[in-house]
């Protein structure tokens, strides 16, 4: 799946980040401060926002991020007390 150019989990994560930006602006609003610091604010935050998911989108890919978070998972080394195990008769 693909939308200007973004790729799968990144849609998601463009579309949540959005929805978290309105959140924080409704609530922004409410407290009662400047519209202009509200609307400078959504546009700094959105622009920045956006930005990120797209440099995440070109270095990692579609599949490329959920690859890096497995990849932490791997064990550095396995240690074993004893050769036994190599050695098993057959």
């Amino acid at each position: 799946m693909e939308f200007k150019g973004l790729h799968a989990q990144y849609i998601i994560f463009l579309a949540g980040g959005i929805l978290g930006l309105l959140i924080l602006l409704m609530v922004v609003f409410i407290i009662g401060l400047d519209g202009w610091f509200c609307l400078l604010l959504a546009a700094g935050l959105g622009s920045g926002l956006v930005t990120k998911i797209y440099q995440l989108n070109r270095r990692h890919g579609t599949f490329g991020l959920m690859k890096k978070r497995a990849s932490k998972k791997l064990p550095v080394r396995i240690r074993s007390g004893s050769r036994k195990i190599f050695f098993s008769p057959n």
